[in-house]
């Protein structure tokens, strides 16, 4: 059964229901063909979706307009189990070329606090997951305590995961 390796704790500002998951390279490091942030955020106010990835960069729209969220991103060392408790439940992939990763929402500064996945230059599987805490305004403000992100992380499957061996692919050789 896979296990937690590392888990991290934020509070995020989410503003106008919008946040960014982000490699630490940004649009630096996206490989070619990569979707821009700008881009990957028009794609889901016009489809509806609430998680959509690219490489380097994952775009979240959140059920509530202004509010601080907590956010959890995870280290897994394989497929982490289903749990129930969440209202909404993303399974995607994505290339991070340094492997270490924040969240931050789209406006003001990002808390400073990062998820270092330990491999540069990989695909990795990532789990998001949203609920609502049930909490309603507090007179707070911005309010706190109103909504819940994690995101798991698994390396792709065919990866090696060794120090120092963090490119490679496992690959079968073809024949000619």
């Amino acid at each position: 059964m896979a296990e937690r390796v590392v888990e991290l704790i934020d509070q995020v500002l989410v503003d106008h229901r919008e946040l960014m998951l982000l490699d630490w390279d940004g649009g630096n490091g996206q490989p070619e063909g990569g979707i821009s942030p700008f881009d990957l955020a028009d794609q889901a106010n016009s489809s509806g979706a609430w998680f959509l990835t690219s490489g380097n960069v994952a775009f979240i729209v959140s059920g509530h307009s202004f509010h601080k969220a907590t956010v959890v991103l995870e280290r897994w060392d394989g497929e982490p189990p289903q749990e129930e408790g969440w209202a909404k439940v993303v399974d995607a992939t994505m290339f991070l070329s340094s492997g270490v990763v924040y969240v931050t929402g789209t406006a003001g500064p990002p808390s400073g606090r990062m998820l270092n996945l330990q491999a540069r230059g990989q695909e990795w599987n990532v789990r998001a997951s949203v609920r609502s805490l049930g909490n309603g305004p507090t007179g707070e403000y911005p309010p706190d305590n109103i909504e819940e992100f994690r995101m798991q992380f698994w390396i792709c499957a065919g990866l090696i995961d060794t120090p120092g061996l963090e490119n490679v692919r496992r690959r079968r050789r073809r024949g000619l």
